[in-house]
């Protein structure tokens, strides 16, 4: 049971890490106050935004090595080049201010008079299914079973982190000034720090595959 569970649970953390749904409970909540929307607006903006999320990393994990194929990448550079990446975004968790850049992002949708695109950008794409989420779906694909089957079991946490996106944005209004300031920029560190190892850890396999190297 336990060597069942042990890469669901994996992939759940990283994907976890990788969207941050937590840092979606202020970025939410700075859009929806003082806007006047209704709680039916509310709802049809959080459910669409997970629905699209979804949408785009199902299409990512059920064709991302195709279309890497097509252009004639190899899983080995895109680990490594992946791995890069995802090192810049764990620099900005670590270093910079990806939360103060997340919020700029929504003051900018809101001043272009986007609310009704809200859903789909910035929220669905890039702040749930961002760059880091899809080159972890990609990877992560690859290595999943050969049957259909195997294929949704192991979709599965990255769906069940989709709709944990989803729920925070949902709660995102309560939540935001119950939660304090520090202990988001907290949890922003760590997850940067993780992430990073993580990265470098799809660099090594990258540079294994890549030179043949067994150990």
């Amino acid at each position: 049971m336990l060597s069942f569970l042990a890469p669901s649970i994996e992939i759940f953390i990283l994907i976890f890490v990788a969207v941050d749904p937590l840092g979606l409970i202020p970025v939410f909540a700075s859009l929806t106050s003082g806007q006047g929307m209704s709680k039916k607006d509310l709802k049809f903006v959080y459910v669409r935004a997970t629905i699209i999320a979804l949408g785009i990393l199902m299409v990512f994990w059920f064709f991302g090595g195709a279309i890497l194929a097509t252009l004639g990448i190899g899983m080995s550079s895109f680990r490594i080049v992946g791995g890069l990446f995802l090192m810049a975004i764990a620099h900005q968790l670590l270093f910079g201010n990806l939360q103060e850049q997340r919020e700029r992002n929504m003051n900018a949708a809101i001043d272009d008079e986007f609310l009704s695109s809200l859903a789909t950008f910035p929220l669905a794409t890039p702040m749930i299914a961002g760059p880091a989420a899809i080159t972890l779906t990609i990877f992560f694909a690859d290595g999943a079973g050969p049957t259909l089957v195997s294929q949704i079991i192991s979709f599965t946490p990255v769906a069940a982190v989709v709709a944990v996106a989803g729920i925070c944005m949902w709660i995102s209004s309560e939540l935001a000034s119950k939660v304090s300031g520090n202990i988001l920029v907290i949890h922003q560190k760590l997850f940067g720090l993780l992430l990073g190892a993580i990265a470098i850890e799809f660099i090594i396999f990258g540079l294994k595959g890549t030179f043949s190297i067994l150990a």
